[in-house]
């Protein structure tokens, strides 16, 4: 889970920042997750990924915690000053997530499919944050597009410098065994 909700995005990003950063404009990068509604993975320093710890909150919560991260040391960098980085949050959305679900969890899926948007509104709504001026730096946003507040976190500076150092390590030992 962490390898395509955290390190795929986040190597896709670095691999293409250096793009962006030839854009008149500067440039946008969306990710869309959980922005603003997950909590911090608490045991990172520890099992930064999820190799003892593992369980679909865990896995949920430090892949948006990373992300909230990653993305503000992005930003931070002196080259990526232009650059508007968008960590998102999509709501409740209609999809065929759950039909493969153990009975009766798809009947009570189906319950909820009247009060969620569809892939079509939601699709709308998150590429609405790319074609808005929005200045640079880092945003957090909610499934309407407007803002959410970013996640608590006591030791914030602290935690962002070990993710980024832990994140890039891993890119590093991954690319050495091409």
């Amino acid at each position: 889970k962490l390898q395509l909700h955290y390190f795929g995005r986040m190597y896709f990003i670095e691999r293409l920042l250096p793009l962006l950063r030839q854009s008149s404009t500067g440039g946008k990068v969306l990710t869309i997750l959980s922005a603003g509604f997950h909590k911090p993975y608490e045991k990172f320093r520890e099992d930064f990924e999820l190799k003892t710890n593992y369980s679909l909150s865990n896995a949920a919560n430090s892949a948006g915690m990373y992300i909230d991260l990653c993305l503000e040391a992005f930003a931070k960098q002196p080259e990526n000053l232009r650059v508007a980085f968008i960590h998102a949050a999509p709501g409740g959305v209609s999809t065929n997530w759950g039909k493969d679900l153990p009975t009766p969890l798809p009947t009570l899926i189906k319950i909820f499919k009247p009060f969620l948007r569809t892939l079509d509104d939601c699709g709308e709504a998150m590429s609405d944050s790319l074609l808005r001026d929005i200045p640079s730096g880092v945003h957090f946003i909610e499934q309407d597009g407007n803002p959410t507040k970013k996640m608590a976190m006591a030791d914030y500076e602290e935690a962002q410098q070990f993710v980024w150092q832990e994140t890039h390590k891993l890119f590093n030992q991954a690319l050495s065994k091409k």
